[in-house]
């Protein structure tokens, strides 16, 4: 599958599943993946996504984010929760944000961002 994420994603409120890895997926994460609310776990790996991964998706009850592989994707944000699976490993390293979303895994509640060295 190639191309972008549509911003109707976020109609798609009671999915509880997203699993979009190993794609040529391209583009900016939609905010409106914040309001998939049943949303338990996250696949984005191995895709071409860019820009910051969208703040809105910290208060999702996911217990499963993997966005590794992503080379031109920032993530900058905290979580509300603990997240149990958490991989972001080769995401971009030139993101003006003093922290990371998952640290080491498993992420922890408020704890889960991690000051990065300037």
């Amino acid at each position: 599958m190639q191309g972008t994420l549509p911003t109707t994603i976020g109609l798609l409120t009671h999915l509880q599943l997203m699993y979009l890895s190993s794609n040529q997926l391209s583009g900016t994460l939609p905010t409106q993946l914040g309001n998939l609310y049943s949303l338990d776990g996250l696949y984005l790996s191995r895709n071409q996504f860019s820009g910051t991964i969208p703040a809105q998706i910290s208060s999702l009850p996911l217990s499963a984010l993997f966005v590794d592989s992503n080379t031109q994707l920032c993530a900058c944000f905290m979580f509300d929760h603990s997240i149990q699976y958490c991989q972001k490993d080769n995401i971009g390293t030139n993101c003006d944000c003093p922290y990371s979303p998952c640290g080491n895994d498993p992420c922890q509640y408020n704890s889960s961002c991690i000051s990065t060295p300037n």
